[in-house]
């Protein structure tokens, strides 16, 4: 997994809402991962939706390309970039058990 740039402030990440779910808003659900357009079956706008891929391990796969089911159809976001602080937000939330608050 990647580490957070020290200029990177993941010391209390903790909040879907907060934390995680702006990153998705910004990165991943314009024609992509919303419920309204959900590629694959990928809902990031929702905590159900995005708790499902934390849980199952294909979000951390996705972000940081690496693991046993890492293709190159499954990283992303499949236009641009998470720069390696948003990173290091998403996975802190998913190993702190992707809280729901």
């Amino acid at each position: 997994a990647p580490k957070a740039p020290a200029t990177c402030d993941t010391t209390h990440v903790m909040s879907f809402a907060n934390d995680v779910e702006p990153i998705f808003a910004a990165s991943c659900l314009i024609g992509c991962h919303s419920s309204s357009s959900a590629t694959a079956g990928v809902v990031l706008d929702t905590y159900q939706g995005s708790s499902k891929q934390a849980r199952n391990g294909q979000l951390v796969v996705s972000i940081t390309h690496s693991g046993p089911n890492s293709t190159p159809t499954t990283w992303m976001p499949s236009v641009g970039t998470l720069s390696a602080c948003d990173k290091a937000k998403i996975i802190k939330w998913v190993n702190a058990g992707y809280p729901n608050n």
